[in-house]
């Protein structure tokens, strides 16, 4: 039997991109009997969307997935309910490029959903195709580029916007297309084309997607970044410690070069080694002393902003975040050409600058918690109620 596909709410029409003056900012307030219930504020801090939603996400294609009174529904940015799903659906993903993905049938279980059967719902809510995908731990993944990856057997694939396999499903892991490119596991990780070919081989031991026409990739102890046909177009030196390109820039940590801090210790055997060269022999132990240092570098991978600071995000809105080093490290933000414009006073920072706010952590204990957005200007302009 086809299995039922969700109700549409009265008002079911298309919502639009907001544009930046209808901003919507997750928030969330404690302080109610029922525990926490989330809301939306405006780029000014001003709560346009009270804080009555028992779970919601970020405002994505215009809409934002929020659920009340145990149903999955989609909001635009006046709060009005544009789609409402049944109660069969357990779970469904964000909106990307008019499609998410959703189950019927099945039992959310902690942070899963067991059971049931995988599809896609377009903006109506309606399943394009009969859900047909089954699995444990989510075996679809959201549109990206046209196509979306699901699993079948064990195996990822990639189907249209019509659910049809497009790319047979033969691989152990899979990433989302971007630059026309997805990251593909075959025992190791390379890259195909939305056609299925394989345009760089799996010979890497982790990869990340493309952007602005770069990947970054690793091979053992070598790192580096890629264009599109699989040519290294230069190399870094921490796997652990980078960004995508993003506004034409890359958070990168390269070789340091010339003198020494003069605390500096060795890591071998920690003798002082203040006042020596990177790439001379340690006086104590002999071995060769070598350093790092963050930077932005532009798309040819020449270094344009040097800093001293321990940790760099990518830039978004022209600002990016920075971390100072030690024990009483603090997040601040610098412009484009280095200059330090947000003092680092945060203990942690979500992401970067969106529509003229960011959201960051005030209090060490609250990290990752981001309870509070500021300006570009490093002004509050909205924090969470204290309990």
């Amino acid at each position: 039997m086809t299995p039922t596909a969700p109700t549409v709410a009265a008002d079911s029409r298309a919502a639009s991109r907001p544009s930046a003056g209808n901003a919507r900012f997750l928030v969330w307030n404690d302080r109610g009997a029922q525990g926490r219930r989330y809301g939306f504020i405006d780029a000014r801090g001003i709560l346009r969307i009270p804080c009555e939603l028992a779970d919601a996400y970020e405002f994505q294609s215009g809409v934002a997935r929020v659920r009340d009174h145990g149903r999955w529904k989609f909001i635009n940015e006046q709060g009005t309910v544009v789609c409402e799903l049944s109660p069969g659906v357990p779970f469904c993903g964000d909106f990307s490029e008019g499609m998410a993905f959703a189950n019927l049938g099945g039992r959310f279980n902690v942070d899963t959903v067991v059971g049931g059967k995988w599809g896609f719902i377009n903006i109506r809510g309606k399943f394009i195709a009969p859900p047909r995908f089954a699995g444990y731990d989510f075996p679809v993944r959201s549109f990206r580029e046209g196509l979306a990856a699901v699993k079948i057997d064990g195996k990822w694939g990639f189907v249209d916007q019509h659910s049809q396999a497009v790319i047979p499903a033969r691989y152990d892991d899979v990433a989302g297309f971007s630059d026309n490119r997805a990251a593909v596991r075959l025992g190791k990780w390379g890259f195909i084309s939305s056609g299925g070919e394989m345009v760089v081989p799996a010979k890497y031991d982790d990869v990340q997607s493309f952007s602005a026409g770069f990947a970054a990739v690793r091979s053992g102890d070598h790192a580096a970044f890629i264009d599109k046909s699989g040519a290294e177009r230069f190399s870094v030196a921490d796997w652990d410690d980078w960004s995508q390109f993003s506004e034409g820039l890359a958070a990168v940590r390269l070789a340091a070069a010339g003198p020494v801090p003069p605390d500096a210790r060795c890591d071998e055997c920690s003798g002082l080694i203040g006042g020596f060269l990177y790439g001379d022999a340690c006086p104590h132990c002999g071995k060769r002393i070598t350093g790092t240092r963050a930077c932005y570098i532009d798309e040819a991978g020449k270094p344009q902003i040097e800093t001293p600071f321990a940790e760099l995000r990518p830039f978004a809105d022209g600002l990016a975040a920075v971390k100072t080093a030690g024990p009483s490290a603090r997040w601040g933000f610098i412009d484009r050409k280095g200059k330090l414009v947000i003092a680092p006073k945060f203990h942690d920072v979500r992401g970067g600058f969106r529509d003229g706010l960011c959201q960051v952590s005030m209090k060490k204990d609250q990290e990752e918690q981001y309870d509070t957005y500021i300006d570009r200007s490093g002004r509050i302009v909205w924090q969470a109620p204290a309990n």
